[in-house]
């Protein structure tokens, strides 16, 4: 282990030279750089990636409080964080951990990295007074010289002076599901944490409102495609909610796994921790009322209106419960293939494999995947052209005219959520399709509508077929 010496952090100026110091092998635009806060203090963390090498940097002030990851550089980070406190640098690749330290600094991290990315446990191994939940990289953003909106240096700067506010116990109709896909792929940044606090009751519907449009605006505009793949990934997760809630998920809290209302989790056996921010979604509430018909009587009448709600994370609960296992026994999409073929053949669509340029099409009543593709490719041809069937893209392209760039991304947007909901990783590209035909905020919401909707109807028939014995992988001999 050969030494740095950069050691003791205490000031921007010095953290700032510190990241610069042991970044130099990464490309510019893959640096990428977060602050995370624990109950134990604060941590900085850096990562550079470049081919399978990686490497780590990490550092700690005192502190109490949340996360958010965020796309800055090192000197506004330094400067948004309070005055006191010191700050301990770890860095490290595969090949050679590398240690900035003094004699006399707080805390040490030693994370020396795999191809696979960040490993899981390594932040249990600090001397911390409690355990603290894993952090994976798929938090980071890109590290960019660009200036901070204004929003969120507000944020960040009054942070530490943000007072925690206690969970409430009110029930919650949401479910944990059995069986989750596994975290997003490492190389795969995510969206901040972002707390919805909805403290007046009166405004609360709303404050989701404006929550969803600035989803909407944040895809239109391109700010960040992590936050569209983070949608993706809680679509895949939670493909039997609203496409409005699992958007409101990947808004708030993109490193939950599982969501459950505070009662629910009781139930399972966990407790929700105190202090912990609760996920606010929207549940559908009924009421009867009584209306004056057209020849002046009266009847009474159901209707239907929807409630923010609020639920909580599986990383903000505790206890002897056991989560759920959220990884799938399929993991080759080659396994998915026998089982779409029945899925088609079930809604009246002919499979073929003859010769074309790229890997396949559909024109409605068929579709073809290219027969020199490998079985796990054809697999994922497949779910990308039922999709365009299932959206009745060529009708609309008919009619309407409509831009093909639109067309690809929803396809390869319910793709991504249907492969990632059976365990296999794989990247998406729907926000540059969507912006491709100069999507706005209100393509966007329709696309998302469209997305989760065909991919639900997707999983729900995989699903089933991969019940049937006869779509069952076969164990190699």
């Amino acid at each position: 282990m050969s030494k740095h010496s950069a050691g003791f952090v205490t000031d921007a100026d010095c953290l700032a030279s510190a990241v610069s110091s042991v970044l130099p092998v990464a490309r510019e635009d893959s640096n990428r750089i977060a602050i995370v806060r624990t109950e134990a203090g604060v941590r900085i963390l850096a990562a550079a990636e470049t081919g399978k090498a990686h490497c780590f940097l990490a550092g700690e002030v005192g502190g109490n409080g949340r996360s958010w990851p965020l796309g800055l550089n090192a000197k506004y980070l330094c400067d948004a964080l309070p005055a006191k406190g010191e700050v301990r640098i770890t860095w490290g690749n595969v090949l050679e951990p590398v240690v900035l330290e003094a004699p006399e600094a707080p805390l040490t991290v030693v994370m020396p990295m795999t191809v696979e990315g960040f490993p899981f446990d390594a932040f249990d191994a600090q001397p911390e007074p409690e355990p603290q939940p894993a952090i994976s990289d798929a938090g980071f953003r890109s590290m960019e010289p660009a200036e901070v909106s204004e929003d969120l240096s507000e944020d960040l700067a009054g942070a530490l002076a943000a007072p925690e506010a206690q969970c409430e116990p009110e029930p919650a109709p949401s479910e944990v599901r059995s069986a989750e896909p596994p975290p997003p792929p490492a190389r795969t940044p995510e969206p901040a944490v972002r707390h919805l606090s909805f403290v007046d009751k009166e405004t609360r519907k709303e404050d989701v409102k404006r929550a969803l449009a600035g989803f909407c605006d944040t895809i239109a505009a391109g700010a960040s495609d992590a936050t569209f793949d983070q949608f993706l990934s809680y679509a895949a997760r939670f493909h039997r909610y609203s496409w409005r809630n699992c958007l409101l998920i990947a808004w708030q809290r993109p490193d939950a796994y599982f969501v459950a209302g505070y009662n629910r989790w009781r139930d399972l056996g966990r407790t929700v921790k105190r202090g912990s921010k609760a996920i606010w979604i929207l549940a559908p509430s009924r009421y009867h009322k009584t209306v004056e018909t057209n020849n002046g009587d009266t009847e009474e009448v159901e209707a239907l209106f929807f409630r923010p709600v609020p639920v909580f994370a599986d990383v903000d609960t505790e206890g002897d419960g056991p989560l759920p296992n959220f990884r799938p026994d399929l993991a080759e999409t080659a396994h998915l293939l026998p089982a779409l073929h029945n899925v088609a053949a079930s809604w009246g669509v002919a499979v073929v494999r003859q010769a074309c340029p790229g890997n396949g099409w559909s024109d409605g009543q068929r579709v073809n995947v290219h027969p020199g593709l490998a079985e796990g490719v054809a697999a994922q041809t497949l779910i990308h052209e039922l999709a365009h069937h299932l959206l009745k893209h060529r009708d609309l392209a008919e009619k309407h005219g409509t831009d093909r760039a639109l067309f690809e991304g929803e396809a390869e947007a319910v793709k991504v959520v249907v492969l990632r909901r059976f365990g296999v990783d794989t990247a998406s590209n729907g926000a540059a399709y969507l912006r491709a035909h100069g999507a706005g905020a209100d393509v966007v919401k329709r696309s998302a509508s469209r997305i989760v909707q065909t991919a639900k109807q997707v999983i729900e028939a995989l699903e089933g077929a991969l019940a049937e014995p006869e779509a069952q992988p076969v164990a190699a001999g």
